[in-house]
């Protein structure tokens, strides 16, 4: 477990690789001694479970490139739950409440919240949010700034370490504070790797759109925020991916690994400091 992000991790290799894992033949011990033998962590990878009121979510992460680069079918409910069980147990990675907070005052009930969500994912989806101009919102108790130089400050030798300075740079870059350099591109070699395999691309904005529209549907903002804090942290998510991204076209890569490889370090910076934040 990383001791500061709370994310399941394994001890890489010196090139920040799992040690078990082969170039284009994948992991040795799911090829070896099948899906059954992987560390609990691995087989859930990237599904996740949330308990609501009415009944079991389905959640993937962002981190997988595979999960963010080419055209994929529908999730399919029983791989995602032989993934999520253990022991015969379906772990639950989450636990939402009865009544959600749509703002700092308001709360409705969970059904009355469904509808509004479903509303909030379609718009999300169908790019329908304006154009990302203007200062950023505020903080309460914080500000943009220090947000940026405490990501920076959490380099640890990790690629997750790595992901976290790239998002305090692009922040500061955003803040107009520093000029976003480069730096050494986490997990490049994993989304190189799923490029290969992909026969169908996206465009950035669908890559984003469908990131974004996961992590309100994971409910996991429930335990820090309300829904309007959630999008307005969306927004600044999507600018920040958004410089990540350019920069990554810069060096070569096409606009949806570009937006691939950028919401995959957002993703990990909404389990550091930003995912904290509170709006005011």
């Amino acid at each position: 477990m990383h001791a500061r992000l709370g994310l399941p991790v394994l001890t890489p290799g010196a090139d920040h690789r799992c040690v078990f894992f082969e170039d284009d033949r994948g992991c040795r011990l799911h090829r070896e001694r099948g899906a059954a033998f992987k560390p609990h962590a691995c087989r859930r990878f990237p599904f996740g479970a949330v308990r609501t009121p009415a009944g079991i979510r389905i959640t993937t992460a962002h981190r997988c490139p595979c999960r963010s680069m080419g055209v994929r079918q529908p999730l399919d409910r029983d791989e995602a739950r032989a993934a999520l069980t253990a022991n015969g147990r379906l772990r639950i990675d989450f636990e939402a409440p009865a009544r959600i907070r749509l703002t700092r005052t308001r709360r409705v009930s969970f059904a009355t919240y469904e509808s509004i969500e479903a509303n909030v994912l379609r718009s999300i989806v169908a790019h329908e949010d304006g154009p990302d101009e203007g200062p950023l919102p505020p903080l309460v108790d914080s500000d943009w700034t220090d947000l940026g130089h405490a990501h920076r400050a959490m380099i640890d030798g990790t690629s997750s370490g790595e992901a976290l300075a790239w998002f305090g740079d692009a922040l500061l870059a955003e803040l107009g504070a520093i000029r976003l350099g480069n730096r050494p591109r986490p997990w490049a070699w994993a989304f190189e790797r799923a490029e290969r395999r992909a026969s169908h691309s996206r465009s950035g904005a669908e890559v984003f759109a469908d990131f974004a529209a996961d992590h309100v549907w994971s409910l996991s903002w429930t335990d820090e925020g309300s829904l309007a804090s959630t999008l307005a942290k969306l927004r600044v998510a999507r600018r920040v991916t958004a410089r990540i991204a350019r920069r990554f076209r810069e060096s070569g890569a096409s606009d949806e690994r570009a937006h691939a490889e950028a919401v995959a370090i957002v993703e990990v910076a909404f389990s550091g400091p930003f995912g904290y934040a509170r709006m005011s």
